[in-house]
């Protein structure tokens, strides 16, 4: 009978933890973590004109909100409205306040959408995720795992692992 396959699709320092022999004799152990922070906006109650952007995703390379997504048509109602902005790489941000956020990514969408910092101010989550990938610094190339592994049951799967991709 042929083994049963695994696929680990674990991130990095999770996989280090109950390989760690291996994970050291790998390399893989000298990754790090880099952090993303979404922030996510909602006007609610009746305005006049719900503007939106003309697309579902904008990408903005030189502000601090990277991408906003459009997350109007999910929000369930006709009287709300709401922007989800990601920052990557998040090192500075992810130690913001709620507050510094907040006026961070209200001014991002304002200068796309102006009429939206007449409105009263937006319900706001945030969410930082300290660990949410691995930090693709051009020197990592040489710790990223094969996903194939000295046990041949055993394949890895993701961000983190050698895929050819930045």
């Amino acid at each position: 009978s042929q083994p049963r396959m695994v696929v680990a699709a674990l991130p990095y320092h999770a996989l280090a933890r109950l390989l760690p022999d291996w994970a050291e004799d790998s390399g893989f152990v000298h990754l790090t973590s880099a952090p993303i922070v979404s922030v996510h906006l909602a006007w609610q109650g009746s305005h006049e004109k719900k503007a939106g952007l003309p697309v579902p995703l904008v990408g903005l390379p030189f502000e601090t909100s990277q991408w906003i997504f459009d997350r109007s048509c999910r929000l369930g109602s006709p009287d709300r409205r709401g922007f989800s902005a990601v920052i990557s790489g998040a090192y500075r941000e992810s130690g913001w306040t709620t507050e510094e956020l907040q006026e961070k990514v209200c001014g991002d969408v304002g200068r796309l959408l102006p009429e939206t910092i007449r409105e009263p101010q937006p319900l706001i989550r945030v969410i930082k995720e300290r660990k949410a990938t691995f930090s693709a610094w051009p020197e990592t190339s040489k710790w990223r795992a094969n996903v194939k592994t000295p046990w041949q049951n055993l394949l890895l799967a993701g961000d983190w692992t050698d895929t050819a991709l930045p």
